[in-house]
């Protein structure tokens, strides 16, 4: 079997791509387009694992660091769903195309296959563009929410800017006056527009996000104008 490197490589990374477009549909996620390059570059470093006669589980072993540092304690969430679409759409294509088999986890293709080539760029890219309609329409997304915490009921506001963590963990903000019965946990630093600031961490034993509750929930405090909480995008993996 005559396989090209260039060829593997671009397929996989089509595949990439597209693994992490339909991702952001499924969690209804944000992730900006320097970001996806980032994960389809770094993901795809994994063809080197055709040249070694390692395990076809070595790949997932390379995803799941992977995954774990970029997304820390959220990896239960991010990684079975990254495995799951990848070997999906890597077995649908082996199955319907011909003259491609997968190996080590990757999908090779015999020779330059135009017909093949042509089918899953046509695939990928008519992902990109629902991805780029998704992207638009988060974007627009600016109507308050209710949420209840502790039992008071406010309105807050999705942030897809808000990547401050505690321990791995999403922090929420919200308003000074709700902290009211919390309890205190940690000071950590954070940057904003202006400059460094520290700010309390707080625990929320339980938050209520329209139909959707959670517990144990880290909170910062800041004078959060309009809306009294700011909600991290990544709660619940993205699924608010």
């Amino acid at each position: 079997m005559e396989v090209y490197l260039e060829i593997t490589y671009l397929i996989n990374a089509l595949i990439l791509l597209t693994t992490f477009e339909i991702l952001t549909f499924i969690l209804n996620v944000k992730i900006s387009t320097k970001t996806l390059m980032k994960y389809v570059f770094t993901y795809n470093i994994s063809i080197i694992f055709l040249f070694y006669d390692f395990s076809p589980g070595m790949i997932y072993i390379y995803f799941f660091l992977l995954t774990l540092m970029y997304y820390k304690k959220m990896i239960y969430v991010y990684f079975p769903l990254i495995v799951f679409i990848y070997i999906s759409l890597t077995s649908f294509l082996e199955y319907l195309l011909p003259d491609t088999i997968m190996f080590q986890g990757i999908l090779l293709v015999e020779g330059v296959n135009v017909p093949v080539l042509f089918f899953i760029g046509i695939f990928a890219f008519s992902m990109l563009f629902l991805f780029i309609q998704f992207m638009r329409q988060r974007l627009n997304r600016h109507d308050g929410i209710e949420v209840m915490i502790n039992g008071r009921t406010c309105t807050a506001i999705i942030d897809t800017g808000n990547l401050v963590t505690y321990k791995g963990y999403p922090v929420i903000f919200i308003d000074p006056e709700l902290t009211q019965g919390l309890d205190f946990i940690d000071e950590i630093e954070i940057e904003t527009a202006i400059a460094s600031e520290a700010i309390p961490i707080y625990s929320i034993p339980e938050l209520k996000v329209e139909d959707k509750v959670l517990n144990n929930i880290y909170a910062g405090t800041m004078m959060t104008g309009k809306y009294k909480c700011i909600l991290h995008a990544n709660l619940l993996g993205g699924l608010l």
